[in-house]
């Protein structure tokens, strides 16, 4: 099975699930976490967890309310494919990343013409709703399609690249 690592929360909180069975008794002792700093650091330690466990809670409550994860998943499903569509359908852009491993929450995409990465990315802070940045070594775009970016707005990201590339192929 493989592993899945699932923010629910401000960095920090880590949720480690255990499982109880006769396999987990053979397994060979691990080295403990050894906090530094003193006193300081374990106050500061217990009030961070505090905040990070009431956080991760509004997040729980708000994915029950948005019809929990199926519902959430479904919808970042969409999300995901509507914008990847967008990039498909034009030879202006190109997405490098074979379909059956793209991410549905950081889709990737560079433009034709070298040099428009840091136009796109300034363009697209001024019309809302997203800012596109690439990464600081492959270069190119990346938009960030997590729980909160509605559908309304992927769908306005896609129009501005589709105006975009209207306006720079």
């Amino acid at each position: 099975m493989r592993a899945r690592k699932k923010n629910i929360g401000p960095a920090g909180l880590t949720v480690v699930i255990v499982r109880d069975d006769p396999s987990a008794a053979r397994s060979p002792p691990r080295p403990g976490v050894q906090l530094q700093g003193g006193r300081r650091c374990v106050v500061h330690a217990e009030h961070a967890a505090d905040l990070r466990w009431y956080m991760a809670g509004l997040v729980f409550k708000w994915l029950k309310s948005a019809g929990g994860l199926a519902a959430t998943a479904a919808r970042n499903r969409i999300k995901a494919q509507t914008l990847y569509a967008a990039i498909d359908a034009s030879p202006f852009y190109d997405n490098p990343v074979a379909k059956d491993a793209r991410s549905w929450m950081n889709v990737t995409f560079h433009p034709e013409k070298a040099g428009l990465g840091w136009r796109i990315s300034w363009q697209s802070g001024r019309c809302r709703p997203a800012r596109l940045k690439g990464h600081r070594v492959l270069g190119g775009m990346r938009a960030s399609l997590y729980n909160a970016m509605p559908l309304a707005g992927v769908e306005a990201l896609s129009a501005f690249m589709r105006e975009f590339e209207r306006r720079h192929a």
